[in-house]
């Protein structure tokens, strides 16, 4: 475990889990060629660069509209996770071509307009596919988690972001709430089913290990957090309805990002770094001071 954290030490979170969606569409693509994934490796080649430059291009334009620093790699993130739930679309499928540029575009624009006081209000992708859903009737297939030749791949890569976080607390806690609300809401008979389809091929274990664990639109505070994941497990099960209204996976996330925001800080704290002071052979203090908390209390907080 110590030679696993030296490793996951030498990243940042954003680099991790951009390796990880890469090894995924890198393997997707290479699999395709021998019919292991049910989609054609070219589609998927064509649809990830669509997303990768409308994601890029939109990103730059609210950057500038904005006057705002913004994160390349959070960019290259969003287009990768779109380009692994969203069907692959062949060069001359038109409809395809603008559901995946449509995505791309409100999944980044989120960012900037659906944002109180810097923080994110919903999840860029979750928000992307289901605006494509409803009102393009483009739903988002999550073909990544129906893929068992991949499932090795989601599930290790996962374990390392879960680990790289530290929340497994946040991931246990929506498997769990996922697993027992559709057992219940599933004819008895059925459960092993039930189980193992869900485990082996929906999209639970993606979703959880880089849908559900997105920092900027989770709560922070250990007990919202498994609220959080709780709710989210619970609507995340495909029986679950209100009335005639179903929920899928990025609505499920949707609403839950809703609690979070509830239930969290309603914006985001700005940091500047003071000094860095050195403790101990290597070992470094970074004390950093925040404008309202500096001005609260007269002195830099770190």
């Amino acid at each position: 475990m110590k030679t696993i954290d030296r490793f996951l030490d030498q990243l940042t979170m954003y680099r991790l889990i951009l390796y990880y969606l890469m090894a995924l569409i890198g393997a997707a693509f290479v699999l395709g060629f021998v019919k292991l994934v049910p989609h054609d490796p070219i589609a998927l080649a064509f649809t990830t660069a669509l997303s990768l430059a409308v994601c890029w291009m939109t990103n730059k334009v609210f950057e500038r509209i904005f006057a705002v620093p913004a994160n390349n790699e959070s960019v290259y993130i969003t287009a990768l996770i779109l380009a692994l739930i969203l069907d692959p679309v062949a060069t001359t499928d038109i409809r395809g071509i603008a559901a995946v540029a449509f995505t791309s575009v409100w999944a980044i624009s989120s960012k900037f307009i659906l944002a109180v006081r810097r923080k994110h209000l919903f999840n860029p992708a979750a928000l992307g596919v289901a605006l494509c859903a409803l009102l393009l009737d483009q739903p988002a297939t999550w073909w990544v988690g129906g893929n068992l030749p991949l499932l090795p791949l989601v599930l290790v890569g996962g374990i390392l972001i879960v680990r790289k976080l530290r929340r497994l607390d946040l991931v246990s806690t929506f498997v769990v709430a996922a697993l027992t609300t559709i057992l219940a809401t599933t004819d008895p008979s059925q459960y092993s089913t039930a189980f193992v389809e869900t485990l082996a091929s929906s999209p639970l274990l993606f979703f959880a290990f880089v849908m559900l664990t997105e920092p900027l639109t989770a709560p922070t505070m250990r007990w919202p957090r498994i609220a959080f994941a709780a709710i989210i497990g619970f609507l995340f099960a495909p029986n679950i309805h209100i009335g005639s209204f179903y929920f899928t996976p990025e609505l499920a996330l949707l609403a839950g990002n809703l609690f979070a925001y509830a239930a969290g800080p309603k914006g985001r704290f700005v940091l500047t770094l003071e000094r860095i002071e050195q403790s101990a052979v290597d070992s470094f203090d970074f004390v950093f001071s925040s404008t309202a908390q500096a001005r609260l209390r007269g002195r830099p907080v770190s």
